[in-house]
């Protein structure tokens, strides 16, 4: 696609766009998913420290969020020298549309569906994917920046990791919340054999309730709503590390001072009681804590 202009100083654009790079006057260029030297198939080439890169497959689960602190500074520098940018990818339509988005909703401080209209009122064609377009919305969320105490961010980062394991990848240490405290009060989830404090509230992850197991299974006894979930569901916790940062995919979780088995964590997720799927998992066992609270939350 040919590039449009969101604003002054600021295009829009697919691959066939940087035949325009002399027309427009571009002077720098923000890349999404080109060849890792696209200022050189510019027209005229920009140099390469012109040029921002960024490695990004256009597939819902790609971790769009990652890259926009990145996006958001390198557009700043380009406001606050007066030069002109051009955000581009292969097609211009999902990838390059959804960091022009990102980076409207921060430059004019709009929602990510106002940004979203005003990028489609100039090229109607953009279409970001779904699972950049809810990133967006975490984004706008968090005040267009990353906030790493924000829960839904912190169960974003665990997604990314358990989508990772998936694809078979070479991780690096999987992101672990940091064990509350006495101090943070309200409500606590506790090994009922011990007392230690495990999670709060904050750290439990809701999920809709299935149709029970045998909805996953088939066959089976039928199915009592009115039966409490068996399992609680958590955030990756500080006090997991030594069960996850071994690289397992699977594994036992056990509580970190006495021991005692607790449940269990699955990457690839587990199937609540109530038939649920749980994708990336890290399941206690009803049985095993307390809880100072109605025991599940649901969405």
């Amino acid at each position: 696609m040919s590039a449009v202009a969101l604003k002054e100083r600021l295009y829009l654009g697919g691959a066939a766009s940087l035949a325009q790079v002399g027309e427009l006057g571009v002077q720098r260029m923000l890349s999404l998913g080109l060849p890792p030297a696209p200022g050189s198939a510019a027209s005229p080439p920009l140099p390469e420290d012109a040029c921002l890169s960024c490695s990004l497959a256009d597939d819902e689960s790609a971790d769009l969020l990652s890259l926009l602190p990145r996006c958001l500074a390198f557009y700043k520098t380009c406001a606050t020298e007066s030069l002109t940018l051009l955000i581009a990818c292969h097609a211009g339509v999902s990838r390059s549309a959804a960091v022009a988005v990102a980076v409207l909703m921060a430059a004019e401080q709009l929602d990510c569906d106002t940004a979203l209209d005003l990028v489609r009122s100039r090229h109607p064609s953009a279409a970001p994917n779904d699972g950049f377009v809810a990133q967006l919305r975490l984004w706008g969320a968090m005040a267009c920046t990353i906030d790493e105490t924000f829960a839904p961010y912190r169960r974003h980062r665990a997604a990314q990791h358990a989508a990772s394991h998936a694809a078979g990848e070479l991780l690096s240490a999987p992101p672990l919340v940091r064990d509350p405290t006495e101090a943070c009060g309200g409500a606590a989830v506790r090994c009922r054999k011990c007392r230690r404090l495990l999670a709060t509230a904050e750290h439990t992850v809701a999920h809709s309730r299935g149709e029970g197991a045998r909805a996953q299974y088939g066959g089976g006894a039928p199915y009592d709503a009115a039966l409490p979930c068996s399992s609680l569901f958590l955030e990756p916790m500080a006090w997991m590390a030594s069960e996850l940062h071994g690289g397992a995919v699977a594994g036992k979780l056990a509580c970190p001072k006495c021991a005692c088995r607790l449940g269990g964590f699955s990457w690839a997720g587990e199937q609540c009681s109530c038939g649920a799927w749980v994708t990336p998992a890290f399941q206690l066992h009803a049985s095993r804590v307390d809880c100072e609270r109605p025991r599940l939350r649901y969405d």
